[in-house]
């Protein structure tokens, strides 16, 4: 949990797990204005596909979702350059108890990689982290490293 919205502590974890949690429940015919408990949506799936699925196996799916697009991405030609926040989030606010505080989008970025398995210089999966979600395949479809 996040208490201080303005500090980066903890951000790119947050992110991390957020995005692979909604990969998998955007995957999946349901309201997007919903937000079911992640055990819910394991259970609902589990009885759906026969299987049984835990919290952890949703947040693997999901991050293997997430993968596929970054590679996908990556060959269509996304550079880490793209992976920044819109403009008027890395303004500092002008008044209020948070003047002046702008995200540190480097460090956020730094940990985030390191956190997802990707090269902090070309932003592309490394083999070792595609390995160990079982879709190693894919590095064959990211672009070549200039």
């Amino acid at each position: 949990m996040i208490s201080d919205r303005m500090s980066d502590d903890g951000k790119a974890e947050f992110a991390f797990n957020s995005e692979n949690y909604r990969a998998v429940y955007n995957a999946m015919p349901m309201c997007q204005f919903a937000t079911p408990a992640v055990q819910d949506v394991a259970d609902m799936l589990s009885h759906c596909v026969g299987l049984t699925l835990a919290p952890q196996d949703l947040l693997k799916i999901g991050e293997r979702i997430i993968m596929a697009k970054r590679v996908m991405n990556l060959r269509l030609g996304l550079t880490p350059k793209d992976d920044t926040l819109p403009k008027h989030a890395l303004k500092p606010l002008a008044d209020g108890p948070e003047a002046g505080k702008v995200p540190d989008l480097n460090r956020q970025l730094k940990e985030y990689y390191a956190i997802r398995g990707w090269d902090p210089t070309t932003g592309h999966p490394t083999k070792e982290r595609l390995s160990a979600l079982g879709i190693e395949p894919l590095s064959e479809y990211l672009p070549p490293r200039k």
